[in-house]
């Protein structure tokens, strides 16, 4: 299901790109095409979105504090919710 929407995210893509070239433009197309494209835009990342976020947190299984040594000898302490804040906040 996922793939189906990451698809409309393509299209989307590529039709703004396709109707902002100058051609498109000078023949008029490119507010059906950013209209189009905003949409599908839309749906394909809303849906992409809402499904994948679930993951990152199934995939980090760390749930202990632990002390990590850098490789220039600092050390520091690991944190699941401080690294689940910073995946989420990178990702959004």
């Amino acid at each position: 299901m996922a793939n189906t929407y990451s698809s409309f995210e393509a299209i989307g893509a590529t039709a703004l790109f396709a109707t902002s070239l100058p051609v498109a433009i000078h023949e008029g197309a490119a507010l059906a095409g950013v209209i189009t494209a905003c949409i599908l835009l839309a749906v394909g990342s809303g849906a992409f979105k809402t499904a994948v976020v679930p993951f990152i947190a199934d995939q980090y299984d760390e749930t202990e504090f632990r002390i990590k040594t850098q490789k220039g000898g600092k050390r520091v302490v690991t944190s699941r919710e401080l690294t689940m804040t910073y995946f989420y906040n990178v990702f959004y």
